[in-house]
C-alpha cells in the first residue's frame, strides 16, 4: 500500500480511529492495538484521546499474525470473549456485529455452551471481525509459532456460530490500493458513511 495501512483514510478520520470507535460502539469494554515497534509514528498521527491500550510486537518480521494477535489477547481477561480484526479489513456496520453477538448468545442458549467463535459471512466466504470465545482463545494460545489463524477458525468449524450477511465489507481485504479505494467512504463524508440505500456496493 505504500503507507501504514492502520493510518489510510477512513471518511473524517484514520481507518484504526474508525475501527477503535466501531467496537466502542458495539459494547468492547477495552480496545487493545498491536502495532510494531513504529508505535510512535502511529500514536502522533491519531487522536490524542483514542481509546485505546498500545501493545508492541517488537519483531513483527520475525512473527505471523497469530502472534500479534496473542500478544492482544494476552491483555485482556481470559475468561470473556474477544473481538479481533486485522486492519486491513473494511469497518463493518454495527448491526452486522451486533447480529454476531446475537448468534455467539442463541448458540450458547441453544447448546448449554459457547460457540467456539461468532463471525459474519458473505456468499458463505467467512470474514471479520471475529466474536472469539475463551476456548477459542485458549486453543490460539495452545498452537505453534507461525500457525494460521484461518487454520485454527476451520479447526473450530464445528461450533462456529454464522451469520449470513449481504454486506461485502465483512469479506473484504485491503492489500492494494484499488481494494482500499472500493470500500473506503468516499472523501469527507462520515467514518461511518455506508452504501445501504444503493444496490450494489462500489
Amino acid at each position: 500500500m505504500g503507507r501504514g495501512k492502520a493510518l489510510l483514510p477512513w471518511g473524517d478520520r484514520s481507518l484504526l480511529e474508525a475501527w477503535v470507535a466501531r467496537l466502542h460502539s458495539v459494547g468492547a469494554s477495552e480496545v487493545i492495538v498491536v502495532t510494531g515497534p513504529d508505535v510512535t509514528a502511529v500514536r502522533s498521527q491519531v487522536a490524542a484521546n483514542l481509546k485505546v491500550r498500545w501493545v508492541i510486537n517488537k519483531e513483527p518480521e520475525l512473527t505471523g499474525p497469530r502472534e500479534s494477535l496473542l500478544l492482544g489477547l494476552d491483555a485482556l481477561p481470559s475468561d470473556h470473549p474477544a473481538w479481533f480484526t486485522p486492519i486491513d479489513t473494511p469497518v463493518v456496520g454495527s448491526e452486522i456485529m451486533e447480529q454476531v453477538i446475537a448468534a455467539y448468545g442463541a448458540y450458547e442458549q441453544e447448546h448449554s455452551r459457547a460457540p467456539l467463535a461468532a463471525l459474519p459471512a458473505y456468499c458463505e466466504r467467512v470474514g471479520h471481525p471475529v466474536l472469539a470465545s475463551p476456548a477459542f482463545i485458549q486453543h490460539l494460545f495452545e498452537g505453534e509459532r507461525g500457525d494460521r489463524i484461518d487454520a485454527v477458525l476451520a479447526w473450530a468449524n464445528h461450533r462456529i456460530a454464522t451469520i449470513s450477511t449481504d454486506d461485502v465489507r465483512v469479506a473484504g481485504n485491503m492489500n492494494r490500493p484499488e481494494e482500499y479505494q472500493a470500500f473506503a467512504p468516499p472523501p469527507g463524508a462520515p467514518w461511518d458513511w455506508t452504501e445501504a440505500s444503493e444496490d450494489e456496493p462500489r
